[in-house]
């Protein structure tokens, strides 16, 4: 295996080149082909295997393009574990005060009630006893706050995780090749195997590119982005996983001339190239534009979907036919200034969706209200760092914004009394703590955070907190500022996890000079805590 020394750009490793095989031969009948398409599709959807569906040979035909797939996605998992633009960082603070069992005793559990961060996915238990007084709670916040102050609000907070190398499988991969031999002795169901190997990968491929899996900040890139896979891969045309992922970054790329101007989402033709997996990616991506979804990857391009203008600042209209902005890169809004700066655009849909794909994302002084929708979604942001105290993004009045897997480095995530706000999934809400109310990214330093650390997490009509989500928040130690404030009714729902950390004697919308975890304005709000759900005040200092 070739290696690359840390920081540099890793190796990608393909071995040998796949063969682009298919599920029909001239001895195949229409349904052994049908059930050989159908089983590896199912087998790559995560599926059952439904092999008993079929009829007489179909089922063997299903069998094997179902294992062939899933010999491939094995491969895949276990060589790239761990590796690019994931949800590793969707972290949670697990810890709640102990809770009684019904027969009185004192309920136990296995789960790390430290402040260590639990990862995204992991066992949480509802129940959860530990540090349930207030020094053990505030040590085991701290720790908490800690770890994602020097994870995240950091310059060397990377969204890429890669080791040395990217290893992708292939159908010569040594557990592939094994899962192979049960099939061997028939050529028609090898042939159907085979094809299920290269269907997988090919789909992968395709995925990866319009996520921008391996394309962002890595470590040793000094805020450098890149797509490290096209850095080091060959271009493979007999590769499934290659061609598709090229096929999918050719389409993306096409949506935009060379000043990041947006063409339009009927602007790019299908691809017909006569190779089969480019011209599965490229056509994906042609697909999902004509569905409303645009893939950017920097700022510009996203200004220019978003507003209609490439130059980032202004405002305008959402691009005509889009509902669904996704990142394949992390961004910046380079050279625009930090200073406070609210913009509008209209969407003029029903849902509009913002979604970071794990991504970074550093909006400097930018705030834009997005009008003409009924609903707002930001999500699978792997940071989101802003300075307004606005926060990166408002709505128009009586419209709800949904936040979900998100972490939030910045002045305040929202504060706009006339729209209500869901949170899914992990969301952690960090005001730096440092005694300058600034923060850093990977794009810039010592960024002042506007209000100068006097600011809240969130000020909203409604606030609610779905069944079996997290929500940390912080607030500056400089001034300080209290967590949520809402106009309406404030809820926590069944299973859902929040912790708050308030801070300061004389914030901004302060009472008797004091910061206050939640305060409830309006005369009829009220607040309403679920089954099984934890909300913890820890004041900090």
């Amino acid at each position: 295996m070739a290696t690359a020394s840390l920081g540099s750009t890793p190796v990608v490793n393909l071995g040998a080149s796949d063969v682009v095989a298919s599920s029909t031969s001239e001895s195949e009948t229409p349904a052994e082909q049908a059930a050989a398409q159908q089983g590896m599709e199912d087998a790559f959807q995560g599926k059952a295997n439904a092999s008993s569906s079929e009829l007489g040979q179909a089922v063997n035909y299903y069998n094997a393009a179902y294992s062939g797939a899933q010999a491939a996605l094995a491969a895949y998992n276990a060589a790239t574990q761990g590796q690019g633009a994931g949800t590793q960082d969707y972290t949670y603070y697990g810890n709640t005060a102990s809770k009684k069992n019904d027969d009185g005793t004192t309920h136990t559990t296995t789960n790390d009630t430290s402040g260590k961060p639990q990862q995204d996915g992991s066992t949480d238990d509802v129940n959860q006893g530990g540090a349930d007084n207030p020094k053990e709670a505030s040590a085991s916040a701290s720790t908490y706050e800690t770890t994602l102050n020097n994870n995240l609000a950091s310059q060397t907070n990377v969204s890429v995780k890669t080791s040395s190398s990217i290893s992708i499988p292939t159908s010569q991969t040594t557990s592939i090749v094994n899962a192979r031999t049960s099939y061997q002795s028939d050529t028609n169901l090898a042939a159907s195997f085979d094809a299920g190997v290269a269907y997988a990968f090919g789909q992968l491929g395709q995925e990866d590119a319009e996520s921008g899996k391996w394309q962002g900040i890595y470590s040793g890139s000094n805020g450098a982005a890149k797509d490290q896979y096209l850095a080091s891969a060959a271009n493979d045309t007999s590769n499934p996983y290659d061609q598709a992922y090229r096929g999918a970054v050719a389409a993306m790329n096409a949506y935009f001339d060379g000043s990041n101007n947006y063409k339009g989402n009927t602007a790019v033709a299908a691809s017909s190239t006569g190779n089969t997996y480019y011209d599965q990616g490229y056509n994906d991506v042609v697909n999902q534009a004509k569905n409303g979804i645009a893939y950017v990857q920097n700022g510009n391009q996203f200004s220019a979907v978003l507003t209609g203008n490439a130059s980032i600042g202004g405002g305008g209209n959402v691009a005509s036919g889009i509902n669904t902005i996704r990142l394949a890169n992390d961004v910046d809004f380079k050279n625009v200034s930090n200073g406070e700066n609210d913009q509008s655009t209209n969407a003029n849909v029903g849902t509009f969706t913002i979604d970071g794909q794990n991504h970074m994302m550093d909006y400097h002084g930018m705030d834009y209200t997005i009008n003409n929708v009924k609903d707002l979604y930001v999500q699978n942001f792997q940071t989101l760092y802003g300075a307004n105290y606005y926060g990166p993004y408002r709505a128009v009045g009586g419209a709800a914004i949904h936040y979900g897997n998100l972490n939030y480095v910045g002045s305040e995530l929202l504060s706009s009394g006339g729209n209500d706000a869901y949170f899914f999934g992990n969301v952690n809400v960090i005001t730096p703590n440092n005694n300058s109310a600034i923060y850093n990214s990977p794009f810039q330093s010592n960024v002042p955070l506007e209000g100068g650390g006097n600011q809240e997490n969130l000020e909203v009509n409604n606030f609610i907190l779905q069944a079996g989500a997290h929500y940390f928040g912080t607030t500056s130690p400089v001034v300080g500022g209290n967590s949520i404030i809402v106009q309406g009714n404030f809820t926590v729902d069944t299973g859902a996890k929040m912790t708050i950390v308030p801070r300061g004697q004389g914030p901004e919308n302060s009472q008797d000079g004091s910061a206050f975890g939640i305060m409830l304005m309006g005369n009829n709000a009220s607040l309403n805590i679920k089954k099984d759900a934890t909300v913890n005040i820890i004041p900090g200092h």
